[in-house]
């Protein structure tokens, strides 16, 4: 739900705060690009631990993200140049919530299925799956 929320918003306030020269399109590539670079490194290096360590790794670093991308307007002069601070700062903030993505979109699958009992496993986990489907899965009796 935040990553729904980042792409509806994130274009019009880096549009609006720093202006049309920042490229939200561009910025938007972040996430993809760093979960694709880092999911299989973030999640061999966690195998020996617990799905909720995991996560709780994961949202742990979400929070950092939002603060780091509220910083933008605090910092002075821009610390890069031809990049706002706005810019900046919501690149770091995406960077970091792709990472929490990474910590936490492999493990919570494998968190839900050992809540759920053994004979209804399958129905839980294709329900958590299937988030978005008009399919209603509440006949798990």
């Amino acid at each position: 739900m935040v990553q729904q929320q980042l792409y509806a918003t994130m274009p019009k306030y880096v549009i609006r705060m720093a202006d049309e020269t920042a490229k939200p399109g561009w910025i938007a590539n972040v996430n993809p690009f760093i979960v694709v670079c880092c999911v299989s490194f973030i999640t061999k290096w966690m195998s020996k631990r617990t799905a909720i360590t995991s996560m709780n790794i994961g949202m742990f670093l979400i929070p950092i993200s939002a603060l780091l991308m509220a910083c933008g307007n605090l910092l002075g002069n821009d610390i890069i140049a031809g990049m706002s601070n706005i810019t900046l700062m919501m690149v770091l903030g995406i960077v970091v919530q792709a990472l929490a993505e990474c910590f936490i979109s492999p493990r919570y699958l494998e968190y839900f299925s050992l809540q759920a009992p053994r004979e209804k496993r399958a129905c839980i986990l294709a329900s958590a799956t299937c988030t978005h489907s008009s399919l209603p899965f509440s006949d798990l009796e």
